[in-house]
This record gives structure tokens, sequence and C-alpha cells, in this order.
């Protein structure tokens, strides 16, 4: 071969490795697609037999695929290209975690939601023979308007307002088995003014040592029972158990309501002074007429009237439910149609459903974002249980959302029928999530139980 084209050869080889060593770095210095991610907020989701659900998640990267594993309840389906879960579940499940992958060229990456299917059919009647009658009665197995439940480990306890007592129901009968308020007869209502007596009990609660805490509407006054007990040992409102006057001050209560106690203390709805006061501490033995350490609702303790400065974020017309979680506080307002939330231990509220804003008392037809005469409230981790009177259902708020995503007692949003079946409500009451869902069926004078 000539010399010359041997030379050109070897000039040219190094080239053409260079070259290709410079096309092969150029190949490596381009990034794969990152690892996606898939977010649904909130994490955990309630959600209700026949009530059809839109989840649509927050993505980050790019996405080729969505695959779920284990299968989604019965209803519902994952769109395979954006993730989003949609349907309508068509029978109830418990809460379970379901792991959604998230594909694209290069890699994958995972994410967990937890989903809760909550039947709409009662399983159990308290009151009643059936789901079709709704007649009162003075037994040890009817009432004549029911107002709240609470349950405890071993059984459940109802507030029979116009029969002046409480009742305690054992395990899943419907006959109960101890009386509060009529010394021990299933077959009295007589008010009495005393440690063993009640004029008209509303709210209810338990605190984590089994004590009881009975409002005692009718009498101005919230009594305190040691666990196991019908005679109350502690009296808030009154400085004794044979008073019942009203007062607006820091130690008095006109015509309190709803209650709420947790580990800090005790939130008593204090209806007839358009405010709720807040007592540190929850023991409740021995007290008599203890003074209230913050009061929501009113600028001071002796101020009392309906919407103290105009309808706002900071006064009340007529609460008379709280719930309460490590956020803050939700309080209903009957007559200013709209549920209210202040967070942490502010007195002053930041966010409002039922209503526009803070100044709206606006009552249209039933919707996803209206309510009209609202009663008992109830806080799960998934979201706001709120009992909608008068428009005889039970609306449920994701999250923090304010717009409804079901409304038990009715086949959509905006109906308010109201009837005594199975499936249908008339003015209930309140609502109490524990091992199931309870709803206090006021007027059809039952309290139904859905598993």
């Amino acid at each position: 071969m000539d010399k010359s084209k041997i030379k050109i050869l070897f000039m040219t080889i190094p080239c053409i490795l260079l070259l290709n060593g410079c096309a092969k770095s150029a190949d490596e210095s381009s990034s794969s697609p990152a690892a996606p991610t898939v977010t649904f907020s909130p994490s955990s989701i309630q959600l209700f037999e026949n009530w059809s659900a839109s989840l649509t998640p927050t993505i980050t990267g790019t996405i080729s695929s969505c695959t779920v594993s284990p299968a989604l309840p019965a209803g519902l389906s994952l769109n395979s290209t954006t993730c989003a879960i949609s349907g309508t579940p068509t029978t109830s499940s418990a809460k379970a975690n379901y792991t959604i992958t998230a594909t694209n060229s290069a890699t994958s990456g995972t994410s967990t939601i937890s989903i809760a299917v909550q039947t709409t059919t009662p399983s159990r009647v308290y009151g009643q023979v059936n789901f079709t009658s709704g007649s009162f009665g003075l037994t040890a197995s009817t009432f004549n308007w029911p107002e709240y439940a609470v349950k405890s480990a071993s059984g459940v306890y109802i507030t029979d307002s116009q029969n002046r007592r409480v009742l305690y129901f054992a395990g899943t009968s419907t006959t109960a088995t101890t009386v509060y308020g009529q010394s021990g007869s299933f077959t009295s209502n007589t008010a009495s003014l005393t440690a063993t007596g009640l004029g008209g009990p509303s709210g209810i609660a338990i605190d984590t040592s089994g004590n009881l805490w009975v409002v005692d509407q009718g009498y101005n006054r919230v009594l305190w029972y040691a666990s196991g007990s019908t005679t109350a040992t502690g009296v808030y409102g009154q400085s004794a158990y044979t008073t019942s006057t009203s007062g607006c001050t820091a130690t008095g209560l006109n015509g309190p309501t709803g209650i709420f106690v947790d580990s800090t203390g005790v939130y008593i709805a204090d209806t007839g002074n358009n405010r709720v006061v807040y007592y540190s501490g929850v023991n409740g033995s021995g007290a008599s007429g203890p003074a209230a350490t913050r009061i929501y609702g009113q600028p001071n303790a002796t101020t009392c009237s309906q919407n103290t400065g105009g309808r706002s974020a900071t006064s009340m017309h007529g609460p008379n439910s709280i719930a309460v979680n490590s956020e803050g506080v939700y309080v209903s307002e009957n007559n200013n149609f709209r549920i209210l939330f202040f967070p942490g231990t502010s007195t002053t509220a930041t966010r409002v459903y039922g209503q526009a804003d803070f100044t709206a008392n606006v009552v249209g037809g039933p919707s996803a974002t209206a309510v009209s005469s609202v009663e008992g409230i109830f806080l799960t981790s998934e979201g706001l249980y709120v009992t909608d009177r008068s428009y005889n259902r039970i609306l449920f708020f994701p999250g923090t959302s304010t717009t409804a995503t079901a409304a038990i007692g009715q086949s959509s949003l905006t109906t308010a029928s109201s009837g005594t079946t199975a499936t249908t409500l008339l003015s209930p009451k309140s609502v109490m999530i524990n091992s199931g869902m309870w709803i206090v069926d006021r007027v059809n004078h039952r309290v139904l139980f859905y598993p």
C-alpha cells in the first residue's frame, strides 16, 4: 500500500474515534425523566355508597401510565393516563390503602391513598320497631325527640329530650338497660331539678376516663357523672343542683345545647347567650359553676346579644354544636345558617361553610354549598359531617372543602324531601361517627345506625 495512504488512514481513525466519543458523551449528558409523583389531597378519602366521586391528583413530572393495587372498591376506576379516580361506589368497604404507581419512559413513582366507602342504608334502628314507623313513646325502647348520641366502648348513650332522660344501650341492643334523669324508671318523664333529675337534655359527651357529660338545656346547666353513676357530682352553669337561673357571665349559661370534651378542656354551645364558652381542664368532679376561660362569639363574658357588632367572623347567633381537632374549632350556627372554623385557639373565624362570606345570611335552596337550619356537626380525619335539619339531610364536606360531596337522606344535593323509610330523614338533629355512622332522626323519634 502506498505509504501516503497509510498515513492518511491512521490520521483519520483517531478522528473517527474522537467523533464517536463526542457523540457518546452527548448521549450520556442527556438526563432521563425524573420519577413522577402523584398526590391526592386529602390522602384519606371518605366516599359514600351510590354517591359519585371524582378524585383528581396533583402530578409532578411526566407520566405515560398509571396502575393501582389492590383493585379499587366496586364502582370506582383509575384513569390509566391521568391517575384520576372516578365512578360511583356500589357497595360499602372498610378503609384500605391503595398504591398508585405512575410510570414514564425511564422510571416510576408510587403514592398511597386511603379510601373508605360508607353505606347509606342503615342496618339497625333505635326507638322504633322498624324503619317505617315514627311514633314516640315512653319505654326502654322508645324516644320522644332524641337529640344527640355518644358511643362508649361498651354501648351508646342517647339523650331523649322530651322524656327528660338519657338512655344507655349496651352492645348492639335496642332496648336500654340504664336510664339517667328518672330514678331508674323507664316509664316516667318527670322534670326534676336535682343531681339525679333532668329538665331537657340535649348534647352529650364522654371524656377519656369514661365520665359522662350531659347538657341539661331545660335547666341551663351541664352535669358531670362519674363513669357508671347516674347521680351527677359536678355542675356547670349553676352553683348548685337545685338552681336553674340563666346568666350572661363567665359562670352562667342560657339554654345550652352542644358540648365537646377533649384533653384540654370543655366546650359548651351556650345557645341563648349566642356564644361558645371554653373551660380549661376536664375534671368535672365536684365542679360548682366554674368560670369560662375563653369565649367565642362575644367580646367579653357579659355581652350576649345576637351578632354583636354585626354578623362577622367573630359574632354568633344561636350556636348549637361544636367539633374540635388539632387544627381548630368548628361551630354550627342555626340562626346564621352557617358553620364557622376558628384556627388554633383564635376566636376569629377564618373559614365559613354555608355562606359566601362572613357577613352573608342567605337561605337558598338545597345545594352543595348552602345549608338551612344547621344542627349537630361531627369531625373525622376525612372531613366534616353537618346536620342540615330543614333540608332533611346529613352533608359531608371532604378535607377543608366548603363544598359537600354527599347528602345522606337525599338522592341528590339539590333535593330536600322528608320521609320515614330506611333511606329518608325527618328533621334530623345530629350525627356521630364511631364504628359506623349514627344519625339522630329527631322528628321520626329514632336513631339510625349505618355499619
